[in-house]
């Protein structure tokens, strides 16, 4: 069999690749829009994609990968950094040497190349050649609506059960959380995103952590609407100075990117966007904590911290100075959360 060709996303093959993206996400429409792609991977409105590959065997499509250029920090030094997103291989393919030639395709040249808690083949495979872990944050979860939660947690043949628990756990759930259901925000105020934008800025500043720079080039990029595909995310300040960054999705609100100076701050921002999701109607609250005092005031309020870490595989030099870092600081637009 011919080892397929790996290529560069172009017009030429727009048609080929809209018929696997069909194939291998039937409901994410935006995976196979010629230009959504080129907005997501930040390339011109006509030619190549430098940042999106395909695998072309005999004229068809058979895998891709996908890197969202971001800046890295570390230190005082900045770095050109590449979230792998978006890498699919045709299943009737998969036994196949098409993925590592795709992750190598994408490393050649790069400086440092991310991938955001994959699964486990891709994990085996990362580590084959030469990604290494690094730690990343806690994700947080807040249910809303225990019936739904546990309906999305649970396999079929164990849904009978969800009244029972639901009949049990809610009331005493929400006696742990009356704190937050019943808190009537006082100092919080609706603001536009834009306005945010010094105050993320000044947080980075005193980040140790490595992370992504988000700068203003980045949250007009990763905050701007897209046709229908992309909400426009709304944002919150608080009178000391605290702010969360988030956005509706079917399910549930995502905080992007959020600051509180102490546990009542926590409380104003975080029970400000439980009383908007509720009347949205959303299941969960999802965010992250990158710190100890984030986890322990989320919890303070009803979060629940998931059992694992998010995990990052991570590709540099052996001798780069990464290598020193056990973890870095990571928000829910870094890498390609829900775009």
């Amino acid at each position: 069999m011919i080892s397929p060709e790996i290529v560069n996303y172009s017009e030429h093959y727009e048609a080929q690749h809209v018929d696997f993206a069909t194939k291998m996400w039937p409901h994410k429409i935006r995976r196979r829009v010629p230009e959504y792609i080129r907005w997501k991977f930040k390339a011109a409105d006509s030619g190549e994609v430098d940042n999106f590959f395909l695998a072309i065997d005999q004229g068809m499509v058979v895998g891709q990968v996908g890197l969202v250029h971001e800046l890295f920090k570390i230190g005082d030094d900045l770095y050109n950094t590449y979230w792998i997103v978006d890498f699919k291989i045709h299943p009737e393919r998969s036994g196949e040497e098409i993925a590592p030639r795709l992750f190598k395709k994408a490393i050649e040249g790069k400086d440092i190349v991310m991938v955001n808690d994959p699964d486990e083949d891709g994990l085996n495979l990362m580590k084959k050649i030469g990604f290494r872990e690094i730690e990343g944050p806690k994700k947080m979860l807040f249910p809303i609506n225990f019936h739904k939660v546990l309906a999305m947690k649970l396999s079929a043949r164990k849904r009978f059960i969800i009244p029972l628990l639901s009949f049990f756990v809610e009331p005493f759930y929400y006696l742990q959380t009356f704190k937050i259901q019943s808190y009537k925000p006082k100092k919080v105020e609706q603001v536009n995103w834009k306005t945010l934008v010094p105050d993320i800025q000044i947080l980075q500043k005193d980040l140790e952590l490595p992370h992504s720079v988000h700068n203003e080039d980045f949250l007009n990029w990763r905050c701007s609407t897209f046709k229908d595909f992309n909400k426009e995310p709304k944002a919150i300040k608080t009178e000391n100075g605290s702010f969360a960054i988030y956005i509706q999705t079917s399910n549930s609100l995502y905080v992007y990117e959020w600051f509180a100076h102490d546990k009542q701050d926590t409380l104003e921002l975080y029970s400000y966007m439980l009383k908007e999701a509720k009347l949205l109607g959303l299941t969960t609250i999802s965010t992250v904590s990158n710190f100890h005092h984030q986890e322990h005031n989320l919890k303070y309020l009803g979060f629940i911290a998931m059992r694992k870490t998010l995990s990052t595989q991570l590709y540099y030099p052996p001798d780069h100075r990464l290598s020193k870092y056990p973890k870095f600081y990571y928000t829910l637009y870094d890498a390609d959360e829900n775009i």
